[in-house]
């Protein structure tokens, strides 16, 4: 069965197509360009390159440092909490910041909120929805399956 709807006969039509198209050239100058990236990036000190790249020893030393001054960081705003000095300071600080505190408020109401709702739902009505919404997605699928084989395969 050699029809034009059939897999095998679609896939020699196009694989026969694409091997007939003629091989494109690469710009002139483009091996020349890639060598020399090429060469320049290997020529870089090891510093310039990514995390990756770096020696053991210097990505030891590189997160070393990194706890060290995370460390220190936390250190220095408990010390500030605890003194009235550093508390004003942070106050102002976090002042251009005071409308995270609405935000927060009503995510948090949002949360008891839905968890309220949740928990009032039966579980029934929970399993019900979900597989209503599976049967739709399903739906969808199958539909866009046949459209596209329907609109692929008419010619």
């Amino acid at each position: 069965m050699n029809t034009p709807h059939d897999p095998q006969h679609l896939e020699q039509l196009v694989d026969r197509v694409l091997r007939d198209q003629p091989l494109r050239k690469a710009p002139a100058g483009l091996a020349t360009r890639v060598m020399a990236e090429l060469a320049h990036r290997s020529s870089l000190p090891w510093w310039r390159k990514s995390f990756g790249h770096w020696p053991a020893a210097a990505r030891i030393v590189f997160i070393a440092a990194l706890l060290g001054v995370m460390a220190i960081t936390l250190s220095l705003v408990s010390i500030a909490t605890q003194t009235s000095l550093g508390t004003s300071a942070i106050a102002q600080a976090t002042a251009p910041l005071g409308w995270l505190t609405n935000v927060l408020a009503i995510s948090t109401f949002l949360q008891h909120l839905l968890t309220a709702i949740a928990q009032a739902v039966p579980p029934t009505y929970l399993y019900g929805a979900t597989a209503f919404i599976i049967a739709l997605y399903l739906l969808v699928f199958s539909v866009s399956a046949a459209a596209y084989r329907t609109l692929n395969f008419s010619r």
